[in-house]
Formats: C-alpha cells, structure tokens, sequence
C-alpha cells in the first residue's frame, strides 16, 4: 500500500493516515508475537512447578508415554520400558550394514541423502526467516517511523507497579513528630508515564529523644501521575485526603468531610537498584499548594523517598 501511494503527489491526508494505522498494527503485533515467543521459551516457575507434580500422577506419565511428541515420532511400542522389550534389538553394526546397503558403495546415494539434507536446511532457513520477520528469531524488527509504546504488548498485571514510600514531619504545637508510611499501587502507561492510587499511615514518634512514643497520628488516601520528562527525571502531581488526629482504632476515624484535602506537584528523580527486590528508588520533591488554607497549617514542601517492586 505505501508503494503503491508513493507514486502519488497527492494523497488524501485520510488515506494516509489509515496506512500509518495499518503500520502500528504491524508494528505491535510483531512485538506481541516476540512477547509470546519469549514467554513459551522461558515458563514460569509456577507452569514448571505444575508440570513437576502432575507427571508424579501415574495417569499422567502412562499417557504420555503413548501419545507425547517423542512417542509418536518413533513410535514406542507398548511395555518397551520393560526387560522383555529389548529383545532383538538391532546392534549398532547390523544399523550401520543396513545403511550401507540402502545408500550403496558407489556414492549415488550418498549424493541423493546429502541433497536431501540441503533441501531440509534451506526449508529450515526459510522459516526462521518469516519468524525473523515477525519479531520471532534472533533478527529485530524494523524500526517504525512512530514512537512505539514500550507497554502496549504487556498484559494488565505486568504493567502493575508495587512500592512504598515515606516522609518525616518534624513536631509543631498541634502535631508530635511522626513519619508518613505510605503503600501505592500504579499502572504504567508506557514511556515511564503512570497513574496509581495508595495509602498511608501517620506513625507519631513522640516530641523528642527524652519523650519517644508511638501512636497512631493519622491516615490517608492518596492518588498520583508521574509524567516523563527526560532521562531519569519526572514531573509529578496529586491529590490527598489526609485524617491527621490521634486515634487508637480506625474505627475512631470519622467521615471523609473531617479529612484535609492536599494538592501536591513537583519533580521526581528515579534511581534504578541492582536488587532483585527493590528494582527503583524514587525521590520526591513536593509543593502542597492547598496547605496554606488548612487548619491547622501543614509543611508546604514535602520530601519523600519511595522504593518499587
């Protein structure tokens, strides 16, 4: 279709812009088939921990036995894993005679079995390179002429973000010191964007090293989006509902129409870990632009510090 519009000067704008659709279709779902080929090559320790049990089933092993991929291919006779089914068995020199005797001495048919073989590998070369095409070999795909989403062939529960965050608030008149916990969940929308939800709990520290105590000074309710700037660095923003009142029990806390609402933006800074638990550190630097109406007045400037699964 594009060469075919190529000899054109002009092209209704669409025209063109379906064959630009036609090429982002191409273009994921040759990641799609890349993504799916790299899953069957390497299966979760879930799939091969189910595998391993089911083939403790007798039921399981004798089917296979009859009617696995192997079975059919060479085609296992029954009860040949029994003493008995090695009975006449051809040895390796009457094999290797009968080999002999159908390629013959005299090289004809060593030429044909040889010419057989190179028609075998060039059938074999031809479908590794439609798999190449499609994304599937060791060969790249083409690269396209759109920013293509690094999330799109991932499905919903890969693209999920597990973290935890938190922030310490030094003591005024109305609040002990206390540290903000916070747990967040978020949904990445490609190009390091995302969007997520979370909680968190305000743990009260006391007023001072002579007067350490912990209590429950607080709750919150979180929402968030992170927008890729450049390199490592994000802009940030989000809205809060924060309880910030000594309870013993949640069942203490009221209605939502008793929470401090906070509006918050600023930048991020993402550290990547070489952990195989926490992967990314994410520094925060925050303006709470709605702290200035709040009774009692809360720190304006927010510092955080996050971790990601």
């Amino acid at each position: 279709m594009q060469q075919a519009l190529s000899s054109y000067s002009q092209v209704p704008a669409g025209l063109t812009n379906a064959v630009a659709g036609y090429k982002q279709q191409a273009y994921y779902y040759a990641d799609q088939v890349r993504t799916y080929r790299a899953m069957l090559n390497d299966p979760g320790r879930t799939e091969q921990a189910a595998l391993a049990q089911v083939a403790k089933v007798p039921a399981f092993s004798a089917f296979m036995k009859k009617n696995s991929f192997i079975a059919g291919l060479l085609g296992v006779p029954p009860g040949y894993e029994t003493e008995q089914a090695v009975d006449g068995l051809q040895t390796r020199s009457r094999v290797m005679s009968m080999i002999r005797s159908k390629i013959g001495s005299s090289g004809t048919g060593a030429a044909s079995l040889q010419n057989s073989i190179n028609t075998a590998k060039a059938s074999i070369a031809k479908l590794q390179d439609k798999l190449s095409k499609l994304g599937g070999g060791s060969g790249g795909t083409d690269v396209p002429d759109f920013r293509p989403s690094d999330q799109h062939s991932k499905t919903f529960f890969k693209r999920l973000q597990y973290g935890f965050n938190f922030q310490t608030t030094s003591g005024t008149a109305y609040y002990p010191n206390y540290v903000d916990l916070g747990l967040s969940l978020g949904y990445n929308l490609g190009h390091s964007n995302s969007v997520g939800i979370g909680a968190s709990y305000k743990l009260g520290l006391g007023t001072g090293w002579q007067h350490i105590a912990f209590s429950g000074q607080g709750v919150g309710l979180r929402s968030w989006v992170d927008i890729h700037v450049k390199k490592s660095w994000s802009a940030t923003g989000g809205f809060e509902l924060n309880y910030v009142q000594p309870f013993s029990a949640f069942k203490d806390i009221p209605r939502l129409d008793r929470w401090t609402p906070s509006g918050l933006i600023g930048i991020e800074k993402t550290v990547s870990l070489k952990s195989t638990v926490l992967r990314k550190t994410h520094v925060q630097l925050l303006w709470d632009f709605l702290s200035y109406s709040q009774l009692p007045k809360t720190p304006p400037v927010i510092f955080r510090v996050g971790y990601g699964f």
